[in-house]
C-alpha cells in the first residue's frame, strides 16, 4: 500500500513537471526552440540576466518556441525559468540569441539593396539616352575631328568706317566746339533781332531753325518750344529789370541760364553719340569676328566635356548595377538559405 502511494506521488509530481529538463537548444530567424525531456503543463519565460522577461510560451509536443524581437541584444545571456523560477538550462549557465538579430539585419540590407536595384535600373535609360544625345551632337560639330576640336579659320573684318571724329575723345570735343558754336550764333542772331519789334520767343525760334538750317542739322518741336521759352524768359528777365523787380529778374534769369546750359549739354550728347556710333558698330563687329572662332571651339570643347561626363555616369551606373545585383543575389540566397536553418546557440554565463 505504502509502495503504491509512493508512485502515485512520484507520477503526480512529474505530470505538474517534477524532473523536467531541457534536451536541446537551438535559435533560428524567429527565436528559440527549447527540447523538453517530457511534456509539461508549465509557462516557461525567457528572461536576461538582469531577470527581464523577454518572452514566454507554455510547452507544446515536448517543446517550447520563444519568439524573440529583433532588436534582442546579441551580447546579452539568456535562460529559461518555469513557474517557480527554476532555471531550466542551468543556474549559472545561459545561452547567447545572435540568429534573430542577423536575420532582421540581413532582410534590411535587402531592402535597401533592392530599392538602391530598382533606382539604378529606372536611371539605365535616363544615363544611356543622354549618353546617345551627347554623342550625336558631338558627331554633328563641323570642328570635332575625331579626338579634339579644331580652331576655324576667322572671317574677314570690314573697314574700319570714316567718320568726322577718330576717336570717342574726338568726338566728344568736336561736339562740344559744334554745340558751343551754335549757341553762340544762335545768341548773337537773338541779339541781332532784338532790335526789332517781334516779341523775342518768335526771335529766338526763327534763330535756332536759322542756325540748325545752316549746319543741316533737324530742327524739331521740342527745339521750338525750348526756344520759344527761352526767348519769353529774355523778355520777362528785361521787363522784371525795368520795373526794378531785381529779384524776379534773377529767378528768371537763373530759369534761362538752366535750360540753355541742358540744351547745350545735350546737343554735346547726342552729337557724341551720332558722330562716334559707326566706330562703335565697327568696333563691336571687329570683337565679335575675332573673338567667333574662341567661342565655337568652346562650344565644341563643352560637346566634349558634356560626351565624356554621359559616358562616365552611364559607366558607373553600370558598375553600380552590377555591385547591386550581386548583392540583392547574395543576400536572397542567405535569407532562402542560412536564414531557414536552426543552430546552436552560444552558451554564456548567465548570473
Amino acid at each position: 500500500m505504502v509502495k503504491i502511494k509512493i508512485i502515485l506521488v512520484c507520477l503526480l509530481i512529474c505530470f505538474t513537471g517534477c524532473g523536467v529538463k531541457s534536451k536541446y537548444v537551438v535559435q533560428n530567424s524567429q527565436g528559440i526552440e527549447v527540447g523538453l525531456s517530457q511534456d509539461s503543463a508549465n509557462v516557461y519565460r525567457l528572461i536576461d540576466n538582469r531577470g527581464r522577461v523577454i518572452a514566454s510560451s507554455r510547452s507544446r509536443d515536448k517543446k517550447i518556441t520563444f519568439k524573440v524581437p529583433p532588436y534582442l541584444g546579441t551580447n546579452g545571456c539568456y535562460n529559461v525559468v518555469d513557474n517557480k523560477r527554476e532555471f531550466l538550462l542551468g543556474k549559472s549557465e545561459g545561452i547567447k540569441i545572435t540568429a534573430v538579430q542577423e536575420y532582421s539585419q540581413k532582410t534590411a540590407r535587402l531592402t535597401v539593396a533592392k530599392r538602391d536595384f530598382n533606382q539604378r535600373v529606372r536611371y539605365e535609360n535616363t544615363y544611356r539616352n543622354n549618353f546617345l544625345r551627347a554623342k550625336t551632337n558631338l558627331n554633328r560639330n563641323k570642328l570635332f575631328n575625331g579626338r579634339t576640336c579644331d580652331l576655324p579659320r576667322q572671317k574677314q573684318v570690314p573697314r574700319r568706317p570714316k567718320t568726322v571724329c577718330g576717336s570717342y575723345a574726338q568726338c566728344k570735343k568736336l561736339a562740344n566746339d559744334s554745340c558751343m558754336k551754335n549757341l553762340v550764333d544762335a545768341e548773337t542772331c537773338s541779339a541781332a533781332l532784338s532790335k526789332s519789334n517781334f516779341h523775342e520767343s518768335i526771335n529766338s525760334v526763327s534763330c535756332g531753325a536759322l542756325v540748325s538750317s545752316l549746319n543741316g542739322s533737324k530742327y524739331g518741336i521740342s527745339d521750338g518750344v525750348q526756344d520759344a521759352l527761352t526767348g519769353y524768359l529774355d523778355r520777362h528777365t528785361k521787363k522784371m529789370i525795368d520795373e526794378g523787380k531785381y529779384g524776379e529778374a534773377i529767378g528768371t534769369g537763373i530759369i534761362r541760364v538752366a535750360i540753355t546750359y541742358y540744351r547745350t549739354q545735350s546737343c554735346k550728347d547726342n552729337f557724341t553719340k551720332a558722330a562716334y556710333a559707326p566706330l562703335a558698330r565697327w568696333e563691336r563687329t571687329r570683337k565679335r569676328i575675332l573673338d567667333e572662332p574662341y567661342v565655337l571651339r568652346n562650344q565644341c570643347n563643352n560637346l566634349i566635356n558634356n560626351f565624356n561626363s554621359s559616358m562616365e555616369r552611364e559607366e558607373r551606373n553600370k558598375k553600380q548595377l552590377a555591385k547591386l545585383k550581386k548583392e540583392v543575389e547574395a543576400l536572397e540566397s542567405w535569407v532562402k538559405t542560412e536564414g531557414a536553418k536552426s543552430s546552436k546557440p552560444e552558451s554564456c554565463r548567465f548570473y
